[in-house]
């Protein structure tokens, strides 16, 4: 089983896709997957959202987060739209 299977077991996609459906904006935690709730990794899955990286160093790159689906979704307290994206970091993979 692979950590990632391991994190998002029990976690229902479909109850997402449908609370989003429904336009109830469900929460959404800033990690691509978390094991207490519904993170950008699983909207990724439904098709929801776009990881964009661009390389900004040697070995670093600047990375964030789309949302592409439909009604809103909230993430760190603030509620998102379609084409609205997450903060910009740097990641050091060194």
């Amino acid at each position: 089983m692979k950590v990632n299977d391991i994190l998002t077991e029990g976690h229902d996609l479909d109850q997402l896709k449908a609370a989003i459906a429904q336009g109830q904006s469900p929460t959404i935690i800033n990690a691509r997957s978390h094991r207490d709730g519904f993170a950008w990794g699983d909207l990724e899955k439904l098709g929801l959202a776009t990881k964009h990286k661009q390389r900004s160093g040697r070995t670093t790159m600047e990375e964030y987060w789309e949302y592409t689906g439909p009604n809103s979704i909230t993430c760190n307290g603030n509620v998102m739209g379609t084409g609205d994206t997450t903060d910009v970091i740097e990641v050091d993979y060194s």
